[in-house]
């Protein structure tokens, strides 16, 4: 249930015994969900069906382990499984007509506070209840989280590529292989670290997740939304416009990614602080001060990097992101993955 396209019309001309189909809720590569309702009581559903005409046996696995999953995983904070069905001949499963949508539909403006931390605790309580029945999600972000604000529901969804805790380690993959959403996902969960996938994955996941419902945007875009505010205070009012350069490069076993404005610049007073958490220089309401410590902790605490900046005042500010280009800097294991 995720990675969705805009929802249409279903094809109601593929039957479903014992359910009448209704209409497209999501369509991807992968999946198709459509409204449906159950005949023998006339219940709303939910019915997710393998997309490709030809799944693979992978695809046919997952979506069987996802059954099982959501089986083991019966909770108020997990989408509930009905019934495991076929439309034409492809495997789908029922799931509940949860109330509400999903939390990126809260994006697009101000969350209030008492709304935001509501979503926080119930999601933190959701986790922690999949986690005790030694179950990884590995894909939590806005859109795998359901919310009804009505009746303060929350759901966890898409279990397509959770693991059992016990059967879990992640080797090197390449990019290509890669399961999970990359902005949300946990350095660990690349295979790129020497560290076995554990519980933590998810409530990193989940920190990115609250993040940017808070904020609006994801921690790395911190700088960029940085750059533009610098740009803005220093032309603001004028008809002068900025430059916001990102530029990389290759040197010494590191790759370089750097963002460069020509902004008011950072004073000289605050540089030792712009990385330690909560610190601002916007007015209350317009920054978290946590962008840049979050992007600094996550470069340099796990995946062995750096993240530093040069500036000059009325000139403007670079921040250069440093990272080691071979995974053998930070892996000293291999492995299968979950």
């Amino acid at each position: 249930m995720s990675d969705r396209d805009p929802p249409g019309r279903g094809e109601t001309s593929v039957g479903v015994p014992g359910y009448v189909l209704g209409e497209t809720l999501a369509l991807s590569s992968r999946y198709h969900l459509r409204r449906a309702v159950r005949l023998s009581d006339g219940l709303p559903v939910v019915i997710k069906s393998l997309a490709a005409e030809y799944p693979s046996a992978r695809e046919v696995r997952q979506l069987e382990f996802e059954y099982r999953m959501l089986n083991k995983l019966r909770a108020p904070g997990v989408i509930g499984v009905l019934d495991r069905v076929k439309v034409g001949e492809r495997e789908a499963i029922v799931l509940e007509a949860a109330g509400g949508s999903d939390l990126s539909s809260l994006l697009s403006g101000e969350i209030p506070l008492d709304l935001f931390f509501t979503i926080a605790v119930k999601l933190a309580s959701a986790l922690g209840y999949v986690q005790a029945q030694n179950v990884i999600h590995k894909d939590i972000k806005p859109r795998n989280i359901l919310f009804d604000p009505r009746s303060g529901a929350l759901k966890l969804i898409d279990f397509s590529i959770s693991s059992e805790l016990s059967l879990c380690h992640q080797g090197v993959v390449s990019v290509s292989q890669l399961e999970g959403t990359f902005p949300y996902m946990s350095p660990e969960q690349t295979g790129r670290m020497n560290r076995d996938l554990d519980y933590r994955t998810d409530y990193y996941s989940m920190g990115v997740t609250l993040f940017e419902l808070l904020t609006g945007s994801l921690p790395f875009t911190a700088m960029i939304v940085n750059a533009a505010h610098a740009i803005g205070d220093r032309v603001g009012g004028t008809d002068q416009k900025g430059l916001i350069r990102i530029s990389t490069r290759h040197e010494d076993g590191m790759v370089e990614i750097s963002v460069a404005d020509t902004g008011c610049g950072i004073p000289e007073a605050v540089r030792d602080k712009i990385f330690d958490p909560f610190f601002t220089t916007k007015e209350v309401g317009k920054g978290t001060g946590q962008g840049l410590f979050i992007a600094r902790s996550v470069v340099v605490e796990k995946h062995g990097g750096t993240l530093t900046f040069e500036s000059e005042v009325g000139k403007g500010t670079t921040f250069f992101v440093r990272l080691p280009a071979c995974c053998s800097k930070i892996v000293t294991k291999t492995g299968g993955w979950c």
